[in-house]
């Protein structure tokens, strides 16, 4: 059996009510990964988004497949070898990012974690996004691994914003 893909990632957003003091630590106390549910399927991508004008209500989505996607969500995903090699598109927003198609290797057992923040403009004013998402590859995952524990390869492509 090939190992397994399991995909988190944490979309926070937030507008100019929530950027600064004392409203700012609500949002800063939002959790950035949370523990995975089982799953045999070869690929699994737990969604979770938390939106100012929800009031940060935790909202969840689940995608499974048992085909690995090239790409799934911005991610840039492909087996090679004995690897997983992560990547991401280009990012919308500003700062602009330029994609980038190896951002980490990951071995069997690995833990990846990618994120990014971007500020946009729309008809309604500014607001504002964070993104964080946790690759791991593996035959078994432990459930509070994107959690507990740091991954192997960080990627911090934060900005300042303001």
């Amino acid at each position: 059996m090939p190992p397994r893909v399991i995909v988190q990632s944490v979309q926070i957003v937030w507008t100019k009510a929530t950027r600064g003091a004392p409203r700012a630590n609500e949002r800063a106390a939002l959790p950035r990964a949370f523990a995975t549910a089982p799953s045999e399927a070869r690929y699994t991508h737990d969604r979770y988004t938390m939106a100012e004008q929800e009031a940060f209500r935790l909202v969840h989505a689940r995608k499974v497949s048992d085909v690995l996607p090239a790409g799934d969500a911005g991610l840039l995903l492909q087996v090679d070898g004995d690897r997983l090699v992560v990547g991401l598109r280009a990012t919308s927003g500003r700062p602009l990012r330029h994609g980038r198609r190896a951002l980490a290797r990951l071995a069997c057992g690995d833990h990846a974690r990618l994120r990014f923040n971007a500020r946009f403009a729309s008809y309604s004013g500014q607001y504002y996004t964070e993104t964080i998402f946790h690759v791991g590859f593996g035959e078994r995952w432990p459930r509070n691994r994107f959690v507990d524990a740091r991954p192997e390869h960080d990627v911090d492509w934060m900005a300042d914003l303001f």
